[in-house]
């Protein structure tokens, strides 16, 4: 039995068993996932070394503890707590325990065991780093000793490289195990542009990231860029005695000596290089540089000499250190990778941030948004109503990002795009063999939608068999997929929305009731674009901003003439169509700022009233518009709200119109 069990936090009452690695933390990436705020993202691991399990911290934010203790790294014994942010668990084995060890249990360690543990893994040979590289005790050749050390290092590098994330932590790493042998007085990690080919940025041996054009970099560029170009490492004995090098400005300033530069290459692309000068406390060798390649074999001759205050770097040093180059080059290669796709989801969360902005002033529309931050935080499902381009789905996504469903996926479905049968195993899924043409189980939407929100678009589209089905997930938690005999338990909120009058679909059988009133917990009603008119200018500008980005043109602004139409059009597209009509306007621009003759004729019209703006036009706009407002008049009967609505305008407008141009 070899096991952990959550004694307190949110999963209280789990059992994980352990297999040779495991880790802890927040992202639900981790074998063990703890779900607290003082968690970090990966917090801990713990591996099975040596016949033993050892704990080890990630560099957490708030620590780990065994029993009460704050460790780096621990070796578990049967019945220690480990406190993970708030969550606390027990290490249960019947394993003995490691702690105050004699010497004969020591000696005991390396040894060949046939015996199982518990059911996870069988473990023929136990070694250790000193036991898995050292040397035959009847050996006496010194390269014998060299190599075991040599080996020793770079299994320490490896194991420790493992954990690292960032090329700060990578070369933080690296350090750690060349100190032990190597004599550093400095060392840079090289980090090369992917695209261009140049240096972009150096970590220095105390860490800190600095610019490749900084004027007090004590580098050899000569050695960096060789290396780098030929994909060899480098040994200089000492740069100052060089014939090629010495003259270097760079040697003479900095006094540069003895230096190890080793390219950092995968698959034939050049990631950078690690470059190292030594402590000048010793005797120096002096000589021409020597290439070693992949082979680890040196390529060129090292001769050797005397210089007083001075320690050169030797070949076995040269080999070790490309050794560790290699698998250095993977772990940033990893690095770069995992930090390049944090760096997308980051830019991906903030565009989709962007793209739901919601953009408004008047009160019909912070109403509904009031209302929607409102319930966001509870599980409450929510309907939401409105004409089509209103912003149905813009309130749903805001609602899930206010949630704390927000790290969760956001589904969103057109109920009124698919057919009935379509439309079924979309939302449901399919088993293998289902139907014709079902050649593998699909998953849902719904499941898709696990521990997140669905947004169901248009949903008094659907067939009274498939409210059915929909009525049973809200009440239940649970669906069958098409096909399937087994029920699927789901964990979702669902929010819906329709540009139907759906309470008269109720009143005609044609909606269910019962599915009406589990759906319109909270309803939330969007109000068309001519209801709020006092926000066509914001929105206008903003889609003007988008515009300018998708068509790569710089339109700053829009003439009084062209914001007067649309101010004064009915928008039966609302938000949609004036989208579409600013981006068509900006496609159109030939100056600075959209003009009235860039406006879609569309909007030159007035269906409501049937006659075209432009037959109407004997002098100038203003006149237009008068004659617009009196045939309006005329229509309604001198009915000044009904001419308003035709008009797409407000009452006070109107008035403040027919006062203007002394209309009677």
């Amino acid at each position: 039995m070899i096991r952990l069990k959550v004694l307190k936090g949110q999963n209280s009452g789990a059992v994980y068993e352990l297999n040779d690695e495991v880790f802890i933390g927040r992202a639900d990436y981790n074998d063990i996932q703890v779900v607290d705020e003082t968690s970090s993202r990966q917090h801990a691991k713990i591996k099975f070394v040596n016949d033993r399990f050892i704990v080890s911290d990630l560099g957490s934010n708030n620590g780990t503890f065994i029993n009460g203790k704050r460790i780096q790294s621990e070796v578990l014994n049967p019945g220690d707590n480990i406190l993970v942010g708030d969550t606390l668990l027990v290490f249960e084995s019947d394993m003995p325990a490691s702690r105050g060890t004699s010497s004969a249990d020591k000696t005991q360690d390396v040894t060949v065991i046939k015996e199982k543990l518990s059911d996870i893994m069988r473990v023929e040979t136990k070694l250790g780093a000193e036991e898995l590289f050292k040397p035959q005790k009847d050996s006496s050749k010194p390269e014998d000793e060299i190599l075991y050390k040599q080996l020793t290092q770079l299994y320490r590098a490896t194991e420790s490289l493992s954990s690292a994330l960032t090329p700060a932590e990578i070369f933080a790493q690296v350090l750690e195990v060349m100190k032990t042998s190597l004599r550093i007085a400095r060392g840079y990690l090289i980090l090369i542009d992917e695209k261009s080919g140049t240096i972009s940025s150096i970590i220095t041996h105390e860490l800190d990231i600095i610019s490749s054009d900084n004027p007090d970099l004590a580098i050899s560029r000569t050695i960096i860029n060789q290396a780098i170009k030929e994909g060899k490492s480098l040994l200089v004995s000492d740069a100052r005695e060089d014939e090629t090098l010495r003259q270097r400005a760079s040697v003479v300033r900095y006094k540069i000596g003895s230096v190890i530069c080793v390219p950092l290459r995968v698959k034939g692309l050049s990631l950078g290089a690690i470059y190292l000068e030594s402590l000048p406390d010793k005797p120096v060798r002096t000589g021409a540089p020597a290439r070693m390649g992949s082979g680890g074999r040196p390529g060129g001759p090292v001769r050797t000499g005397a210089r007083p205050g001075g320690y050169a770097f030797t070949e076995e040093d040269l080999r070790l250190i490309t050794a560790l180059g290699h698998q250095t080059a993977l772990a940033l290669q990893h690095s770069l990778r995992y930090n390049q796709f944090e760096s997308e989801v980051k830019e991906l969360k903030a565009t989709l941030a962007g793209n739901f902005r919601l953009i408004g002033k008047s009160k019909v529309f912070r109403e509904p948004v009031k209302l929607a931050n409102k319930i966001a935080p509870t599980n409450t499902t929510v309907l939401i109503l409105g004409e089509t381009g209103t912003g149905k789905e813009l309130i749903a996504r805001l609602i899930h990002e206010q949630s704390p469903r927000a790290n969760k996926p956001f589904v969103v479905i057109n109920c009124a795009a698919l057919v009935e049968t379509l439309l079924e195993t979309e939302l449901f899924g399919h088993e293998k063999g289902a139907f014709t043409g079902a050649h593998e189980k699909r998953k849902g939407k719904f499941e898709l939608a696990q521990e997140g929100t669905i947004f169901l678009d248009e949903i008094g589209e659907i067939s009274p068999r498939l409210q059915a089905k929909l009525l049973r997930v809200l009440e239940e938690k649970q669906f069958y997929s098409v096909g399937g005999s087994k029920p699927i338990n789901v964990d979702v909120r669902i929010i819906a929305a329709t540009n139907r009058p759906i309470e008269e679909a109720v009143r005609q059988k044609n909606f269910r009731d019962d599915l009406y009133y589990r759906l319109a917990t909270v309803t939330i009603k969007m109000p068309p674009l001519r209801e709020r008119k006092e926000d066509i200018p914001q929105l206008a500008y903003y889609f003007l901003e988008q515009a300018n980005l998708a068509t790569k043109k710089n339109v700053q602004g829009v003439s009084n003439e062209a914001m007067e139409l649309l101010m004064n059009y009915h928008w039966p597209g609302n938000i949609r169509e004036l989208r579409n009509v600013i981006e068509h306007g900006v496609v159109l621009c030939e100056t600075y700022r959209l003009e009235h003759k860039d406006i879609p004729v569309t909007l030159k019209t007035s269906p409501e009233i049937g006659m075209k703006i432009s037959e109407a036009i004997p002098l100038n706009l203003r006149e237009a518009e008068r004659i617009c407002i009196i045939k309006a008049l005329e229509k309604t009967g001198g009915k000044k709200g009904e001419a308003a609505k035709v008009l797409g305008i407000s009452w006070p407008t109107l008035n403040k119109k027919i006062d203007e141009y002394k209309i009677g």
